[in-house]
């Protein structure tokens, strides 16, 4: 990740393990959490989150909450809560105030002639908070999206009334990435914020979901999305996840779940981009590729050009021959061998062959095998070499070979 936007921004990257990301530079979403509580018990805070808290929490806390006694909570401080009349009139008749502007604060205050005042009867969420404050010049004391998720995460042990459902987050954009931006470009890519998306529910599903970071595969059954606007590289990006369906096994991990998420850029809305997700334990997903594993054994692969490996032959623990890999499959492999090298000496044609391979950052592969030439071609020979025998630390070591180096052959 760019250095200077690590610095410069209020960004908290995600756990890399969450996002399943071996690299930092490739985790694209920071700042998750759940929406904060509009009030807690001034018991629970005050004998319980206060005295656990580190002197910088306790600071940021009392930042965003304060004591009401006749409440007894400690209550969120966002948006003003009163308006007088007159100064929504002001901000209503005010040129540069929108009928959609206006239609959209009556949505959450309502007029109480007696009292002469506009109060807060329905509760905006994080992103119509953010716009309500543009609307009536009034700057919500929630700027830190840093601090909003630090205060998330110690909520998060207490049993608090939290909204379990919906969820929020801020998307990276680096435009040093070496993929997302390889060619200059003036706007986020669609598909890094499809990317930022996907990464949250998988976080999401991991961390609230209960999904253990082993022994369990996602799998993408449905996605579908909106895109209104463009998103610009230099201003903040919320986006917000609302798990509108699920059910859970019975330990309470999450099995099924439909996530819609609206992409939020200047109070804007810019993207709605909904996924349906499974979660899968591994058992399952290796019944699920069974059949295709089937096909896969009766493919041959090339190997990628930039591939280092060695491939030693051994007959009767004598004669040894050095090889090169033509094509290779979970069965064997087509080789090509000095042809002056004796090799057929069976009465079937066939040799009783001990292979040796060692391919980069996979390791060995060894077995036994039956090996025939096939042609010859001036002074080399093309072999097949059917494996007959190999134990299973070598059969995964080969099927990592494929998987990682092998492109099929289609002809």
């Amino acid at each position: 990740m760019n250095e200077s936007l690590r610095t410069s921004i209020d960004i908290e990257p995600v756990d890399q393990k969450l996002v399943h990301k071996h690299k930092l530079e490739n985790v694209l979403i920071s700042n998750m959490r759940r929406p904060l509580p509009q009030g807690i018990s001034i018991d629970i805070v005050e004998t319980q989150i206060i005295p656990e808290c580190t002197a910088d929490q306790k600071k940021i806390f009392m930042k965003y909450y304060e004591k009401v006694e006749e409440d007894d909570n400690y209550c969120l401080q966002t948006i003003q809560k009163i308006f007088p009349i007159d100064v929504v009139k002001l901000r209503c008749s005010d040129q540069k105030t929108s009928k959609v502007d206006i239609r959209f604060i009556l949505r959450f205050y309502k007029k109480n002639k007696k009292k002469k005042i506009y109060s807060l009867e329905n509760q905006p969420d994080e992103a119509q908070e953010l716009r309500l404050a543009r609307i009536m010049g009034e700057k919500t004391k929630l700027k830190s999206e840093r601090e909003k998720s630090i205060l998330s995460n110690i909520f998060d042990k207490y049993d608090l009334e939290i909204i379990d459902n919906i969820f929020y987050s801020n998307m990276i954009v680096d435009t040093n990435h070496s993929y997302f931006f390889e060619h200059p470009n003036e706007h986020v890519p669609g598909m890094m914020l499809i990317e930022a998306v996907r990464q949250l529910l998988v976080a999401i599903t991991h961390k609230y979901g209960k999904v253990p970071l082993s022994g369990f595969n996602f799998v993408l059954s449905n996605m579908s999305g909106e895109f209104k606007s463009y998103l610009e590289l230099n201003f903040p990006i919320l986006i917000k996840v609302n798990l509108t369906d699920l059910y859970a096994y019975e330990s309470g991990i999450w099995a099924d779940s439909n996530f819609e998420t609206h992409i939020f850029q200047n109070e804007n809305e810019a993207a709605i981009i909904r996924f349906q997700e499974n979660v899968i334990t591994n058992r399952v997903f290796k019944r699920l590729r069974s059949s295709s594993e089937m096909t896969l054994k009766k493919t041959w692969f090339i190997l990628k050009n930039n591939v280092e490996y060695d491939i030693i032959l051994r007959k009767k623990n004598i004669h040894k021959f050095v090889a090169r890999l033509e094509y290779i499959s979970y069965e064997g492999c087509m080789l090509i061998l000095d042809a002056n090298q004796e090799i057929e000496d069976s009465e079937d044609g066939f040799d009783t062959i001990e292979c040796f391979m060692h391919f980069s950052k996979v390791g060995f592969v060894h077995g036994q095998g039956k090996l025939k030439i096939e042609n010859q071609v001036g002074n080399f020979s093309q072999a097949l070499l059917t494996f007959t025998e190999m134990d299973k630390l070598d059969k995964n070591n080969l099927h990592d070979v494929i998987k990682k180096y092998g492109y099929a052959l289609t002809d």
